[in-house]
């Protein structure tokens, strides 16, 4: 009997705790701030120009300088480093129009923080 009650007592334990994990990692998600479609354009720290384009869930066209590194998907606010053509690149959205992130050379741990601000809205385009 006294068995039967601990492993109830423990089971019941681990399904709340598996319940707030759930509500947590869901409440975290609702919070994440959403970015605005359109052009973001901005700079990095030595001063190259930032531009990319956001469609509601992928970053595209993601350009440092006259460079065009690739595209990534955006889940839960941001993106982690994501690599195309020798540049890897990640990114937060730190507001509905705002985004910071970082660049490095594929090959080096050397990061170039950037940051970039809505400068179009596309009304729904994707490029």
């Amino acid at each position: 009997m006294r068995r039967s009650l601990i492993t109830a007592a423990l089971a019941l334990a681990i399904t709340l705790l598996g319940f707030t994990v759930t509500a947590q990692a869901v409440s975290t998600e609702r919070n994440a701030v959403s970015l605005k479609p359109g052009r973001y354009v901005g700079r990095d720290v030595q001063g190259q120009s930032i531009r990319f384009f956001f469609n509601g869930t992928h970053v595209s066209s993601f350009t440092i300088g006259s460079t065009r590194v690739g595209d990534a998907a955006v889940t839960h606010g941001g993106w982690v480093d994501v690599c195309h053509h020798g540049y890897c690149f990640n990114g937060s959205v730190t507001a509905h129009d705002q985004v910071h992130g970082s660049w490095r050379v594929h090959s080096s741990s050397h990061h170039h923080g950037w940051h970039a601000n809505l400068q179009h809205i596309s009304g729904g385009e994707t490029h």
